[in-house]
């Protein structure tokens, strides 16, 4: 028989504390140094004993489980004396220079530092429990002394939880301040009776080897039924509802529901034998109904299938590859906007040489281009990242596939065939092994009336006046008066010799029962079907969250250009954890202002902005603003496409002085210049003809010079 899953207990850690001097300290202070002196070697010791018990790392192999029991135990018999000798607490007139500091053993990143010698003897009693749940787990419980040292170790720890919980100590230390769960007395309690149920199973899985009657298996499952139920009470109830993993409350209550099934199994068993078929029946169905998925684990299914389940994966799949691509199509409308505003650069280099005096492209757009280079490389990675989570999808599916079972009860194994049926219609192999059972009961029966037959002729057989009257040999009489018997001696003989054939025939159609109705096999398929589900549970979980993350991550990319610097700077979900330094990309990344040349002032249509047919006028501002920017490029648009061939400059080739016009429908800002071109970039006015125009760069909000948009009409 395989052993089943059972419990073990991670002991507390402490930080290192100094019992030396401190104590020596009140010794000296409170009686006297000589005294103090003559304790040296004792608080020496106790320092030792708690260094090996706490502070030193613990093994998991039996010999060095064994030796941890063993200076654990010393320790607590230590603590036993030094608590009534030392007050430890923040008086002055105490050991006030001494505190502990211990972790909760099921939530470890939650701790409590105390100056109480309570809050030491809980903690070392809580470990002593642990260390022996450790020694019984590493038993091996296939074999007999496996079973019996398995279940000597947990009745231990149940020993050391009971003491934790009775003689106060993990009252006075919750009374000293102990805020941790693991030391209280509720928590005690449950610790108490996990460890008496899993001892409790030891010795049912013993009286199974054995081989023992169904009724005495049966009161041993019901048992540890009962000492898992009150486990699975405990820790249903504040303050451990909410302290304990998951796990640990689905696994304790499916033992206990287990056990009870296995309980009324046993029970049936035995009605059976008794041919009581009508409890057997009612035991079988009341067994058989206890067990039910855990109520924990069905309400995370079921949140799992509200969220869509693991058929909704792929929808949520496809959306993450359309955000990635509309990301890397920004990226690439970015770099050839740079690239394009580059070119420009180089052209107007070329051709006017050393007097095109702005900056060289590369230096103005470098800090753009160092964030372009960034934000590329955390793409890059984001798409590693995404592959890796539809990998993961991919590879996990048949697993989470259970999910998608409604209602998830029909993913659960059941038995194949009915051992019984109410109607008469009953199973072959069943009904077969009824017949033989009938069969063998009969002979018992005709056994019983020949032997009855046997003991009637016996009493009625009397040969002494025979012996008496005695004439002849008496061995013929005895040969004659014996030979009564052969008839239903010969009768017995036979009813013997069908009684074997009868066994052989029901041994052999007890194991096709087996076969069809195996509880135990039932157990083991059910116990792993839920543990299947549970791992479904945490795989789709864990997927959902990446996919989450990485949708958050494409989503925070698609916000107005104003918040996107900003998102990405302050972004901390898991999914951009591959993406660190948070793409400082500029804030118009995807902006069609970003590049110095963007837009050129390309030709426009002139609209209805023009005040005379005759008259053309273009804009001209000094605002760093990009809105107003943006309402002069548009605006200069129209003019200039409307106006058709116009020169920009100080050219005086035509008939009219050059002359600037505000335009009254443009912002407040625009301002009216009255200057020749000075911020052209060019250090004199170029050669041109009336062909010719010339565009001034616009650069980002954070490049800008103070650059002005200088247009200047000519009269026709």
């Amino acid at each position: 028989m395989a052993a089943n899953v059972m419990l073990a207990i991670h002991e507390k850690k402490a930080t290192a504390v100094d019992l030396y001097r401190p104590l020596r300290q009140y010794i000296a202070s409170t009686y006297s140094e000589r005294e103090a002196a003559t304790a040296d070697d004792d608080l020496c010791a106790v320092r030792d004993l708690r260094a090996a018990a706490v502070e030193s790392p613990s093994l998991p192999d039996a010999s060095s489980l064994e030796q941890r029991r063993d200076t654990l135990l010393a320790y607590a018999r230590a603590l036993a004396l030094v608590e009534p000798r030392f007050p430890i607490s923040n008086d002055r007139a105490h050991v006030y220079s001494l505190s502990f500091t211990w972790h909760d053993a099921f939530k470890t990143n939650k701790k409590v530092n105390l100056p109480s010698i309570h809050l030491e003897r809980a903690a070392v009693l809580f470990n002593l429990g642990a260390v022996y749940s450790q020694i019984a787990l590493a038993a091996d419980r296939v074999t007999d002394v496996g079973i019996r040292t398995a279940c000597g170790a947990f009745q231990s720890a149940a020993g050391a939880f009971a003491l934790l919980r009775e003689s106060g100590v993990a009252a006075k230390a919750v009374a000293a301040g102990a805020t941790t769960v693991d030391v209280t007395p509720d928590c005690a309690g449950m610790l108490e009776k996990l460890m008496l149920a899993q001892a409790q199973e030891c010795f049912f899985e013993k009286v199974i080897a054995g081989g023992k009657p169904p009724t005495l298996c049966s009161k041993v499952a019901r048992q540890v039924g009962v000492y898992y139920e009150e486990a699975y009470a405990a820790l249903c109830a504040p303050p451990l509802s909410q302290h304990f993993d998951k796990t640990w409350v689905s696994h304790v209550q499916l033992k206990a529901a287990q056990f009870y099934a296995d309980a009324c199994y046993r029970c049936s068993l035995d009605l059976h034998q008794q041919e009581e078929i009508a409890q057997e029946i009612a035991r079988l169905k009341i067994g058989m109904s206890n067990i039910s998925i855990p109520s924990d684990l069905k309400e995370d299914v079921e949140a799992v299938q509200i969220s869509g389940g693991p058929a909704g994966l792929e929808a949520e799949l496809q959306q993450l590859r359309d955000l990635s691509r509309v990301n890397q199509d920004l990226l690439v409308q970015t770099e050839e906007m740079l690239q394009k505003e580059a070119s420009e650069d180089a052209q107007f280099r070329t051709q006017f040489g050393s007097r095109w005096t702005r900056p060289q492209s590369s230096t103005l757009t470098k800090n753009i281009q160092d964030r372009l280079n960034l934000f590329a490389a955390n793409l890059k990675k984001a798409a590693g990242s995404d592959a890796l989570i539809e990998r993961g999808v991919k590879e996990n599916y048949p697993l989470m596939s259970i999910l998608d079972r409604r209602p998830i009860e029909s993913a659960l194994p059941s038995i194949s065939r009915p051992i019984m049926s109410l109607d008469g219609n009953e199973d072959a192999i069943v009904g077969a092994l009824k017949q033989s059972l009938r069969q063998l009961q009969s002979l018992g029966e005709e056994r019983a009336g020949l032997e009855d037959m046997l003991k009637e002729m016996k009493r009625k057989d009397d040969i002494l006046p025979k012996l008496m009257a005695g004439v002849g040999s008496h061995d013929d009489l005895f040969k004659k008066e014996i030979a009564k018997y052969d008839q239903i001696c010969a009768e017995i003989a036979d009813n013997i010799v069908a009684q074997e054939h009868l066994l052989l025939q029901i041994q052999a159609q007890n194991e096709q029962f087996a076969a069809v109705f195996n509880l135990d096999d039932f157990k083991v398929a059910r116990e792993r079907c839920y543990k299947q589900i549970a791992a479904a549970v945490v795989k789709y979980q864990e997927t959902k969250k990446n996919l989450n993350d990485g949708l958050n991550f494409y989503v925070t990319l698609q916000v107005t250009p104003n918040q996107r610097l900003d998102l990405l700077t302050h972004s901390h979900t898991p999914h951009t954890a591959h993406h660190r330094n948070n793409l400082h990309t500029a804030r118009h990344l995807n902006n069609p202002h970003t590049a110095r040349h963007l837009n050129n002032l390309h030709t426009a249509r002139h609209h209805n902005i023009l005040h005379t047919a005759h008259q053309r006028t273009l804009v001209s501002t000094s605002s760093r603003r990009i809105s107003h920017l943006l309402a002069m490029t548009m605006a200069n648009r129209r003019i200039l496409d409307g106006a058709g061939r116009t020169t920009m400059g100080s050219s005086h080739s035509h008939s009219n002085q050059g002359r600037i016009h505000k335009h009254h429908t443009m912002p407040q800002v625009l301002t009216l210049l009255t200057t020749r071109v000075t911020t052209t970039g060019l250090s004199e006015t170029p050669p041109c003809s009336a062909a010719t125009i010339w565009f001034l760069p616009f650069y980002p909000v954070d490049l800008v010079l103070a650059d002005y948009i200088l247009v200047y009409t000519w009269g026709e």
